[in-house]
Protein backbone atom coordinates (compact mmCIF):
# COMPACT_ATOMS: atom_id res chain seq x y z
CA UNK A 1 0.00 0.00 0.00
CA UNK A 2 1.26 3.55 -0.68
CA UNK A 3 0.42 6.88 0.93
CA UNK A 4 1.58 10.41 0.20
CA UNK A 5 2.07 12.84 3.06
CA UNK A 6 3.21 16.45 2.82
CA UNK A 7 6.78 15.54 3.69
CA UNK A 8 7.30 12.08 2.18
CA UNK A 9 5.78 9.10 0.43
CA UNK A 10 5.02 6.08 2.57
CA UNK A 11 4.99 2.55 1.20
CA UNK A 12 4.00 -0.55 3.18
CA UNK A 13 5.47 -3.84 2.03
CA UNK A 14 4.44 -7.14 3.58
CA UNK A 15 7.23 -9.71 3.50
CA UNK A 16 8.01 -12.94 5.33
CA UNK A 17 11.57 -11.91 6.23
CA UNK A 18 12.20 -8.17 6.66
CA UNK A 19 16.01 -8.48 6.79
CA UNK A 20 16.70 -9.19 3.11
CA UNK A 21 13.85 -6.90 1.99
CA UNK A 22 15.20 -4.02 4.07
CA UNK A 23 18.72 -4.56 2.73
CA UNK A 24 17.49 -4.71 -0.89
CA UNK A 25 15.58 -1.43 -0.45
CA UNK A 26 18.58 0.28 1.14
CA UNK A 27 20.86 -1.03 -1.62
CA UNK A 28 18.48 0.62 -4.09
CA UNK A 29 18.78 3.96 -2.29
CA UNK A 30 15.38 3.76 -0.57
CA UNK A 31 15.27 4.81 3.08
CA UNK A 32 13.62 2.39 5.47
CA UNK A 33 12.19 4.30 8.44
CA UNK A 34 10.38 1.54 10.27
CA UNK A 35 9.98 -2.23 10.24
CA UNK A 36 7.05 -3.58 12.19
CA UNK A 37 5.22 -6.83 12.59
CA UNK A 38 1.63 -6.80 11.31
CA UNK A 39 -1.47 -8.87 11.89
CA UNK A 40 -2.78 -10.60 8.76
CA UNK A 41 -6.44 -11.55 8.91
CA UNK A 42 -7.59 -14.22 6.46
CA UNK A 43 -11.08 -13.08 5.50
CA UNK A 44 -12.07 -16.49 4.15
CA UNK A 45 -11.06 -18.26 7.36
CA UNK A 46 -13.00 -15.68 9.42
CA UNK A 47 -15.95 -16.02 7.00
CA UNK A 48 -16.19 -12.27 6.34
CA UNK A 49 -15.26 -12.28 2.63
CA UNK A 50 -17.69 -10.20 0.58
CA UNK A 51 -19.73 -8.97 3.53
CA UNK A 52 -20.31 -5.20 3.48
CA UNK A 53 -18.98 -3.33 6.49
CA UNK A 54 -16.70 -6.11 7.68
CA UNK A 55 -13.55 -3.94 7.73
CA UNK A 56 -15.28 -1.32 9.90
CA UNK A 57 -16.67 -4.01 12.18
CA UNK A 58 -13.24 -5.52 12.67
CA UNK A 59 -11.73 -2.10 13.43
CA UNK A 60 -14.54 -1.45 15.90
CA UNK A 61 -13.88 -4.79 17.65
CA UNK A 62 -10.22 -3.87 17.99
CA UNK A 63 -11.01 -0.41 19.37
CA UNK A 64 -13.56 -1.82 21.82
CA UNK A 65 -10.78 -4.05 23.16
CA UNK A 66 -8.38 -1.14 23.61
CA UNK A 67 -6.26 -1.95 20.56
CA UNK A 68 -5.01 1.05 18.59
CA UNK A 69 -5.03 0.52 14.81
CA UNK A 70 -2.10 2.41 13.25
CA UNK A 71 -3.03 1.34 9.72
CA UNK A 72 -5.19 -1.21 7.99
CA UNK A 73 -5.88 -2.10 4.39
CA UNK A 74 -7.11 -4.93 2.19
CA UNK A 75 -4.49 -7.12 0.53
CA UNK A 76 -4.47 -9.81 -2.12
CA UNK A 77 -5.91 -13.27 -1.56
CA UNK A 78 -8.75 -12.01 0.65
CA UNK A 79 -6.59 -10.72 3.46
CA UNK A 80 -6.69 -7.62 5.66
CA UNK A 81 -3.39 -6.21 6.96
CA UNK A 82 -3.38 -4.41 10.32
CA UNK A 83 -0.64 -2.47 12.04
CA UNK A 84 -1.66 -2.47 15.69
CA UNK A 85 -0.12 -1.50 19.00
CA UNK A 86 -0.70 -4.92 20.60
CA UNK A 87 -0.25 -7.97 18.37
CA UNK A 88 -0.84 -10.53 21.11
CA UNK A 89 -4.13 -8.96 22.14
CA UNK A 90 -5.14 -8.67 18.48
CA UNK A 91 -4.47 -12.39 18.02
CA UNK A 92 -6.75 -13.12 20.97
CA UNK A 93 -9.54 -10.86 19.67
CA UNK A 94 -9.39 -11.82 15.99
CA UNK A 95 -7.50 -15.11 15.98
Amino acid sequence: SATNTKTRDVVHLVVDDPGPATQALRNSGIEVHEVSEVFVLDKDRKKVTGKPGNFGGICRALAENGIRVKFGYPAENNKFIFGVDDLEKTRKVLG
